[in-house]
C-alpha cells in the first residue's frame, strides 16, 4: 500500500521470517509447517496483486525467492569435541583451530602448524558415521569458499528415513555448543537434496515463461536487477538473466 505505488522507490526488499523460522522448531510436513507456508503465500500474493494493480504506471520486476530449503535433523554431533578428543584440544583452547557450525555442515579453520595437525586427523574423521563427505583442496575451492585459513568443510551424512509426516531424509546436525540441538525439526547448511533446492521466480512481461538455458548462481541475481534498473553490471561476478 505504501511502497509499490510510490515513484520514490526504485528497489524494495521484503524479508519474511517464515517458513524458515517455523521449520527450525517444527517438523517438515507438520501442520505448523503447512500453516507457515500458507501465511507466506498470502503475503507474497498481496505484494503481487499490488504490483499488478499499478502496472499501468510502473514497469516492475517482481522477484520471489528463498535462500535454501530444509532437511530433517535426525542426530547431532559436536565436531569441536571430536577434534579435542583426537589431540587438538590445546589448539582449540589457544585459538589456532576453530569449528563453525553451519547446521547440517561445518567449516574447520586452522592457522600455522595447527593446519597440518587438522589435516592429519581428517582421514580418521571420514570414518565417522556423521561425516558424509569432507571437502578439501580443489573440491573446497570449487564451492567458492576461501582456502587460506579454512582447512575443510564437512557435509554431514544423510539417512533415508521418513518422519511422522511422510517427509523422507534425515541429516546429522552439527552442534554449536551454545544451545541444545533440536532433533526432528528442519535445518540446513549442507549439500542435502532438499536444502539445496531454493526457489526463484522472476515476474516481468519481458522475461516470459522459459528456462534460463544455463546453470544459474546466487551472484546472478544482483546484475539481473541492476540491468533492469538501467544500471551498469560490468566487473560483477554474476551475469544478468532474462531479456
Amino acid at each position: 500500500e505504501e511502497v509499490v505505488p510510490s515513484p520514490e522507490f526504485r528497489l524494495a526488499v521484503l524479508w519474511l521470517a517464515n517458513p524458515d523460522l517455523t521449520l527450525h522448531h517444527a517438523a517438515l510436513g507438520s501442520p505448523e509447517h503447512v500453516h507457515a507456508l500458507e501465511v507466506t503465500d498470502r503475503l507474497v500474493a498481496e505484494v503481487s496483486e499490488s504490483v499488478e494493480a499499478h502496472e499501468d504506471r510502473f514497469d516492475t520486476l517482481l522477484v520471489v525467492g528463498s535462500d535454501h530449503g530444509h532437511e530433517t535433523s535426525g542426530r547431532s554431533v559436536h565436531i569441536g569435541s571430536w577434534l579435542a578428543a583426537n589431540g587438538l584440544e590445546r589448539e582449540q583452547n589457544e585459538g589456532r583451530v576453530g569449528v563453525a557450525s553451519q547446521g547440517t555442515s561445518a567449516l574447520i579453520y586452522a592457522r600455522g602448524a595447527a593446519r597440518v595437525a587438522v589435516e592429519g586427523v581428517l582421514p580418521k574423521m571420514q570414518q565417522e558415521p556423521w561425516a558424509g563427505s569432507i571437502l578439501t583442496g580443489a573440491a573446497l575451492a570449487a564451492t567458492g569458499l576461501p582456502a587460506d585459513t579454512l582447512v575443510a568443510a564437512v557435509d554431514t551424512t544423510r539417512h533415508e528415513e521418513t518422519n511422522d509426516h511422510g517427509v523422507a531424509g534425515t541429516r546429522w546436525l552439527v552442534e554449536d555448543g551454545e544451545s541444545s540441538p533440536e532433533i526432528g525439526c528442519g535445518h540446513h547448511g549442507g549439500l542435502g537434496p532438499a536444502e539445496t533446492r531454493p526457489c526463484l521466480t522472476w515476474g516481468q512481461p519481458a522475461f516470459g515463461q522459459r528456462e534460463a538455458g544455463r546453470p544459474t548462481r546466487l551472484v546472478d541475481i544482483a546484475p539481473t536487477i541492476l540491468r533492469f534498473l538501467g544500471e551498469p553490471v560490468d566487473d560483477m561476478d554474476g551475469a544478468p538473466l532474462g531479456a
